[in-house]
């Protein structure tokens, strides 16, 4: 599909320079880059997915109960 895009005259003359270094065409050397873009921004995205961190048993019983907010703002007013 033909479109016009507008690029800087610097970038575009970089961009030509890059294009004939690799033996491609422009079109070509705007297409692959594009298509990186586009797959590191999925990959990106991804990252933003919950991780399950490893729990630990200490032996003893929690020093604070985490579902009573009161209890969490007092141990770290304590510590801070």
């Amino acid at each position: 599909m033909r479109t016009t895009i507008n690029l800087p005259p610097k970038l575009l003359e970089e961009t030509k320079i890059q294009a004939k270094a690799n033996n491609v065409t422009l079109s070509s050397y705007v297409e692959e880059a594009v298509r990186a873009a586009l797959k590191k921004e999925a990959r990106i995205s991804t990252e933003d997915t919950p991780v399950n961190l490893p729990s630990f048993d200490c032996g003893g019983p929690a020093l604070v109960d985490l579902s009573n907010k009161e209890a969490v703002w007092a141990v770290l007013d304590d510590h801070s």
